[in-house]
C-alpha cells in the first residue's frame, strides 16, 4: 500500500497526497522478472529505461 512503509508498518497519507500533488496522481513501478533465482539485501539492481514499450 502506498501510505504504509512495508518495514516499520508506519501509515503516512502525506506519501499519497504528495504523489497527488506531484504527479497528478499517476504514479507506476512497472517491473518484469528477466532472470528467476535468489536476490539478498545488498545485491545490486540496475534500472532499464524502456520508453517504447506499452504496459498493460
Amino acid at each position: 500500500m502506498t501510505t504504509v512503509d512495508p518495514d516499520t508498518l508506519a501509515v503516512d497519507p502525506g506519501v499519497l497526497k504528495d504523489i497527488g500533488r506531484r504527479f497528478g496522481g499517476r504514479l507506476a513501478l512497472n517491473a518484469e522478472v528477466l532472470q528467476p533465482g535468489q536476490i539478498s539485501i545488498g545485491d545490486g539492481v540496475r534500472l532499464i529505461r524502456d520508453i517504447d514499450r506499452e504496459f498493460v
